[in-house]
């Protein structure tokens, strides 16, 4: 082999890294092709975390300001700027919200499966207009 490339012409030399490159550009692409589009799809019954080709750590700190979680030597103050943003707790929904996020009912459970569909339909309720 190595005197087969030691006879190598330069146009041949190129061919062959070409290949090379190609080959192994390939071979990275085919290792990921199971992950295509899964940020955008994510479905919580997978268990990402015991996949051989992700490490995703655990978030195992606790910021002192706002309890949040964070991985370890994560930079602090990105989530409440060192305590100086402070967010009032979350209150429960109204009804019916309240209702259809439980997936308690066949209704629920039909919202939250097409949640994705209703929130792009009224994406552009908000803008508001006025016609002349």
């Amino acid at each position: 082999m190595v005197a087969s490339r030691a006879a190598e012409s330069p146009e041949q030399w190129q061919t062959r890294r070409e290949d090379d490159r190609t080959r192994r550009s390939t071979s990275r692409a085919a290792r990921w092709a199971f992950m295509e589009r899964e940020a955008f799809q994510y479905d919580p019954t997978k268990n990402y975390d015991n996949h051989c080709q992700l490490y995703i750590e655990r978030m195992t700190e606790i910021y002192s300001y706002c309890d949040a979680f964070k991985w370890p030597g994560e930079a602090p103050g990105m989530c409440c700027s060192i305590g100086k943003v402070k967010l009032p707790s979350l209150r429960l929904p109204p009804e019916p919200l309240e209702s259809l996020m439980s997936g308690t009912t066949a209704t629920s459970k039909h919202f939250l499966e097409n949640i994705r569909k209703y929130n792009s339909c009224f994406q552009m309720t908000s803008f508001g207009a006025t016609s002349e």
